[in-house]
């Protein structure tokens, strides 16, 4: 069971520290510019990928590759 303290430090929002200014922070997103579909194996991989992090958190993953195929 998690403690009353850790729980709260799961709730404070981020700080960033003062010494980084807003605009060197990392971005996360792509540019429209940047932004593509994907083609077949590259769906097909970042699917795995994500299947692979779901269980390594929960221990199983409901989806199969040969389910969510069309």
């Amino acid at each position: 069971m998690m403690s009353v303290v850790g729980a709260q430090a799961l709730i404070k929002p981020m700080q960033t520290s003062p010494s980084v200014s807003p605009g060197i922070q990392r971005r996360h997103t792509l540019p429209a510019s940047e932004v593509r579909p994907l083609n077949t194996q590259d769906a097909i991989s970042v699917f795995e990928i994500e299947r692979e992090a779901f269980i390594s958190v929960s221990g199983e993953c409901p989806l199969h590759l040969d389910e969510v195929r069309h």
